[in-house]
């Protein structure tokens, strides 16, 4: 069941999914996505899209969502998605898929 999270005001998004199998705690995942997602502080904040509702734990995410990650505690309101490149590309050749329980 995937999801796409996207940094804070760009357009392209990252395809995952997420559970509490694969991330024991929140931070894990902030960590995991600091990895996968280029930023300038670190992603500290995770939104729901469209509302802009900060997500606090693994168990918050629904599949099928988008979501916006940030340094800050703001969102930028564009249109996430509208890039010709859909996603970034992945780092590795491996593909991790985690699956929301």
């Amino acid at each position: 069941m995937p999801m796409t999270i996207f940094n804070v005001g760009t357009l392209q998004g990252l395809q995952t999914s997420v559970s509490n199998k694969a991330f024991l705690t929140f931070e894990t995942l902030l960590v995991w996505l600091n990895e996968k997602i280029p930023t300038t502080a670190g992603v500290k904040y995770i939104f729901t899209l469209p509302e802009g509702n900060e997500i606090r734990e693994v168990n918050q995410f629904v599949a099928g969502k988008s979501y916006v990650v940030s340094s800050v505690r703001k969102i930028m309101h564009v249109t996430y998605g509208e890039s010709k490149e859909r996603f970034w590309p992945n780092r590795y050749t491996l593909r991790q898929h985690i699956f929301i329980c």
